[in-house]
Parts: structure tokens; sequence; C-alpha cells
């Protein structure tokens, strides 16, 4: 029987990583915050207009919360992310 070896790149490690950090980071909450919160989000994908709908959705549950959307370029996401990471500056969704 042959093996069969599955190659995962890195940058879908990176994706499974960060995926697996929001939920653990959404996971921990419990009562809405009753401080103000700003939650920056970077997506690398051009459906702004689905997105806006799921902000708007979340903003009514949490308006205690803003969020900061920021659309990205899928070409050089990953590194932005990097680098954003490496200055302490990266986004928390």
């Amino acid at each position: 029987m042959q093996q069969i070896k599955t190659n995962i790149s890195k940058k879908s490690k990176l994706v499974i990583a960060l995926v697996a950090l929001a939920m653990v980071a959404v996971s921990c909450g419990g009562s809405p915050p009753q401080q103000k919160v700003t939650l920056k989000i970077w997506k690398p994908f051009v459906d702004s207009e689905n997105m806006s709908v799921i902000i708007q959705e979340y903003r009514k549950v949490n308006p205690n919360v803003t969020i900061e959307y920021t659309k990205k370029n899928i070409e050089t996401y990953e590194q932005d992310l990097l680098n954003a990471f490496a200055a302490g500056s990266g986004p928390d969704i």
C-alpha cells in the first residue's frame, strides 16, 4: 500500500494557526464587554459588501465594540501580517 503524503504549505499553516488563535480569543469571552473595545480586522478578499453586513450585525449585538476593517491585497497579505506582528501592531482578527 502506498503512503500518501500531504504537503501543507507555510501559508496554509499560518492561516490555520491564525484561525485557531481567533477562535480561542473569541471563545474566551462571556458577557459582552461594558467598556469600549476596538477590534482590528484584516481580510485579503474583495467581499467588502458581505463583511459590512457581518460587522453591522455584530455591532447590533455588541454596541461597545468598534471594528476597524481593512481589506488587504491577497498577494502581500502574508508578508503584511508577519511585518505587523513583528512590530506589535497586527490585527486582532
